[in-house]
């Protein structure tokens, strides 16, 4: 992002009321609808992006040379092909999956060399805009209006 002198996006994505999910259909379940949000987010990135599970029910997406424009356009991807299609869930059941994703850049200064502060407030700044989608009611998308140096 430095070097280029452009910005740096991050997504972060959780799952909607992933614990019922597993409460509801079992553990191995659970990881079968993680397996399919997986597929279908890798299915909306653009080939430099880099996605990887966070942990848990969450993934992040991170996109060299995106602005916070390019991460929103990224994630309304991300959400209409995991929402848009219910995933099967063994036998006869289907459910349909909905995401809160958070949305964050950074632009880091010509002088800047601690990369790991910038890539921790670059993450924080998206993690607290995935709080904002889901305190604003889940399966949407909310950005940071901040841009990390």
């Amino acid at each position: 992002s430095q070097r280029a002198r452009q910005p740096v996006a991050c997504l972060m994505i959780d799952v909607d009321h992933f614990k019922r999910i597993n409460d509801q259909y079992g553990h191995l379940a659970g990881d079968a609808v993680l397996r399919e949000v997986a597929q279908r987010i890798d299915g909306e990135m653009r080939v430099s992006d880099t996605g990887v599970r966070f942990g848990g029910d969450e993934f992040a997406i991170v996109l060299p040379q995106g602005s916070v424009g390019d991460g929103e356009r990224v994630a309304t991807r991300v959400l209409d092909a995991v929402r848009s299609q219910p995933v099967s869930i063994g036998g006869h059941a289907r459910e349909t999956v909905t995401l809160s994703i958070g949305v964050a850049a950074a632009a880091p200064d010509q002088a800047t060399r601690d990369y790991k502060v910038v890539a921790d407030r670059l993450i924080a700044e998206a993690d607290a805009a995935l709080y904002r989608a889901k305190s604003a009611g889940r399966n949407r998308i909310a950005t940071s209006k901040n841009i990390v140096r």
